[in-house]
């Protein structure tokens, strides 16, 4: 089901590509089994993720480093 969608973004993780995903639009059971391959596979690529609101994911390839204003105390 989310096989095409999944193999385009671990391509692009892979590609050193910064990744921004919505996932609102996906049935809530669909869209905890997509986050979580999609966990699997960046996490597997050494790569990182950051949960921008409750819908919105931020997938970041293994090489870059990111500032985030909103952890600083």
């Amino acid at each position: 089901m989310f096989s095409n969608e999944f193999g385009k973004i671990m391509e692009l993780i892979n590609q050193n590509i910064l990744i921004l995903c919505d996932t609102s639009s996906i049935t809530n059971k669909d869209q905890q089994r997509f986050i979580d391959m999609v966990y699997g596979g960046v996490y597997g690529l050494k790569g990182k993720i950051k949960e921008i609101s409750n819908k919105i994911f931020l997938y970041i390839p293994q090489n870059f480093d990111l500032i985030d204003d909103s952890e600083k105390s």
